[in-house]
């Protein structure tokens, strides 16, 4: 009988006391038992090391370090994973019970070196991913395979892709990977249901200034994408200059809405004061003019 391959699961803890119980639970509660558990504290403040020793002891292996940043985290946990694949889940999500169970069989079944799931999102906004079957053409173009994805640790190490240490704090930098790994040959294969939980917090920026933030990330990624591999892959990347070119178009177009709305406000506000200005005039005119007559009177 075939022993069941070890899955090392990787929770990344930056600050997040409030959450890494939850998602520490999720993966000690998985109906697939094999499973190496790390949980790695990128120099957190806010007692969740003490948290996560006095709630877990030894039944999870704790690393901590100094702050370094999530891309070199994640690159940490590339080299720290014993296991023959590797998940990583963020402290702030939790996994599905079945998840594990679920990817082994796909990975198994498929032979396939790296297995994702849909997402369900949840907090600031409700909804499920609709991600789409693996095609290397849509993946330049969209960001499908997560972080969470259970990746063949053999395949990956033999790849020698890493995390771009250019993204860090940037984002996407699991975009970047996964692209990287297909690049070189790997075979993703969906499991098309949510197994995995995506918290969206809630965020004080205007919708505006988000969606362009947002857009702004994503042509620096875009264009640092195009950039790494268009000398290696000119054929798979002769598009991403026209998708700047729209991102630029988009972005602008954003920034004159903006200003619209702003010269719009200011417009609005200036009339209302001259509006009230006037109003309280005529309002106090016969108030001045009683004081007046009353003042000759005596």
């Amino acid at each position: 009988m075939t022993a069941e391959p070890l899955v090392s699961v990787a929770v990344i803890n930056h600050n997040y006391s409030q959450y890494v119980c939850e998602a520490i639970d999720s993966v000690l509660n998985q109906t697939y038992r094999n499973i190496e558990v790390l949980v790695v504290d990128d120099g957190s403040t806010d007692g969740s090391v003490d948290l996560i020793r006095n709630t877990y002891g030894d039944s999870v292996e704790l690393v901590t370090q100094k702050n370094m940043g999530v891309v070199a985290t994640r690159n940490k946990v590339l080299g720290l994973a014993e296991g023959d694949y590797l998940i990583q889940l963020d402290a702030d999500d939790y996994l599905d019970a079945d998840y594990v169970r679920k990817a082994v069989n796909a990975a198994t079944e498929s032979r396939a070196n790296i297995v994702y799931c849909q997402v369900k999102y949840f907090g600031r906004v409700n909804f499920d991913s609709l991600y789409p079957q693996y095609n290397l053409e849509k993946l330049k173009h969209e960001n499908y395979i997560g972080a969470y994805a259970m990746i063949s640790v053999p395949y990956l190490r033999q790849s020698g892709v890493k995390y771009d240490s250019y993204l860090n704090g940037v984002g996407y930098e699991d975009w970047d990977f996964a692209l990287g790994l297909c690049l070189t040959g790997a075979s993703p294969v969906l499991l098309d249901e949510p197994l995995y939980y995506y918290r969206k917090h809630e965020n004080a920026d205007s919708r505006n200034d988000q969606q362009e933030a947002d857009l702004l990330k994503l042509l620096l990624v875009r264009h640092h994408i195009w950039q790494k591999y268009n000398a290696q892959y000119p054929d798979e990347f002769r598009y991403f200059s026209a998708e700047i070119d729209l991102l630029l178009n988009t972005i602008h177009s954003l920034e004159e809405k903006e200003r619209t709305v702003r010269e719009s406000i200011a417009f609005r506000e200036s009339v209302y004061a001259s509006l009230q200005w006037k109003i309280g005039g005529a309002i106090l005119a016969p108030v001045r003019y009683m004081r007046r007559l009353l003042g000759k009177a005596k």
